[in-house]
């Protein structure tokens, strides 16, 4: 079977990266719905199974990249839900959630990069019931099952509960008394994973 050269390898990353850019634009401009593209590219250019490579380890630097991590630490002996990607951002008597993108504090600015695995797999999200989340985990749900290349007709009852029921415990009052609950931090969550991959892979496009 023909395999595909290093040139069509490296187009293929000029066009998931220009993917990742415009739904990041998109994104950025009000459309949050753009999350589920972003886990969709993403997807391609870090998820391995059995079937398929992703394309990073088709390149050969999936391993070896150091990615930038801007997370907060979700302590494990702690039992507080932690928000570890997105923030909370009140306007106009309302808040939501969105992505710091670039503009962190000074503990998430200056984090060491991580290698692969543990960058992918390390808790960044905790709730309110201490089910932990990991940036593979909010990823997969999104690209999988919620929008991105499948709507599954069934969720993951803990990435439901994340996403659909604020188990995350995210509350608002405004100046009006009236308390309203923040709903998901999933979809700011992946916009800021884009962002850490963006910045992670700059240098090779």
């Amino acid at each position: 079977m023909p395999k595909q050269t290093p040139q069509e390898l490296r187009d293929h990353l000029d066009a998931q990266v220009g993917f990742l850019d415009a739904s990041a634009k998109r994104f950025d401009a009000g459309h949050e719905v753009e999350a589920a593209r972003l886990a969709t590219v993403i997807r391609v250019l870090l998820h391995d199974t059995k079937a398929s490579k992703s394309l990073l380890a088709q390149l050969g630097v999936k391993y070896t990249l150091r990615y930038v991590d801007t997370a907060l630490d979700v302590g494990s002996s702690s039992r507080a839900a932690t928000n570890g990607l997105s923030m909370i951002m009140m306007s106009g008597g309302d808040a939501r959630y969105f992505p710091p993108l670039g503009h962190l504090s000074p503990r998430r600015a200056n984090k060491s990069p991580k290698q692969f695995d543990e960058w992918w797999t390390v808790a960044v999200v905790k709730d309110a019931d201490g089910r932990t989340f990991s940036r593979k985990d909010l990823i997969l749900a999104l690209a999988h099952k919620d929008g991105g290349a499948h709507v599954d007709p069934e969720l993951d009852a803990a990435y439901a509960a994340l996403s659909r029921s604020n188990s995350l415990g995210g509350v608002f009052t405004g100046a009006s008394g009236i308390s309203k609950t923040l709903g998901s931090p999933v979809l700011a969550s992946a916009r800021q994973i884009a962002y850490e991959i963006t910045q992670t892979i700059q240098h090779l496009t």
